[in-house]
């Protein structure tokens, strides 16, 4: 009895300290739609986005959205979106534009400058399972004001 103990407290104090050691990554998932171009190049999305706190859905939302016109483009959706990336994912691309990236899209970042409207909630915020969320959002981003600054910040090359 005495050593269950001992073994739960001893697993329990494990578990907290390696808890707080986290290091908390930015965990890209999501699935993008593009509705279509909107006035003066602004690109309509529709994200669907995950989170483990239901209080950052929709900035996770926001920087979804941003994250897929850099990096992934729109490749379903409308005629006229785009369907390339700016940037494709690469391990050479991550690693030369890491410092810039992290600081882009840390909370309260650049990214924020880039998003047209505020998104709309589209479909019931829904818990998947235990501490992750999903929900749907509709969210306007800046495309062209977007490519023009990674182009002035030497991220991508001008044509």
């Amino acid at each position: 009895m005495r050593i269950n103990n001992i073994f739960s407290f001893s697993l329990i104090c494990f578990l907290l300290l390696t808890e707080g050691c986290k290091v908390k990554m930015i965990n890209w998932q999501y699935q993008v739609e593009c509705n279509g171009l909107g006035a003066q190049g602004v690109q309509s999305l529709r994200i669907k986005t995950k989170s483990h706190k239901k209080s950052e859905l929709m900035e996770s939302a926001k920087k979804n959205a941003v994250h897929s016109m850099i990096f992934r483009g729109a490749p379903v959706g409308e005629i006229g979106c785009p369907k390339i990336p700016m940037i494709p994912i690469s391990s050479e691309n991550e690693t030369r534009n890491r410092e810039f990236f992290k600081n882009f899209f840390r909370n309260g970042g650049e990214y924020q400058t880039f998003i047209a409207s505020s998104p709309v909630l589209i479909t019931p915020i829904v818990l998947l399972r235990m501490g992750e969320w999903e929900a749907e959002y509709t969210i306007g981003i800046r495309y062209n004001a977007l490519k023009e600054y990674l182009k002035q910040n030497g991220i991508i090359n001008t044509f």
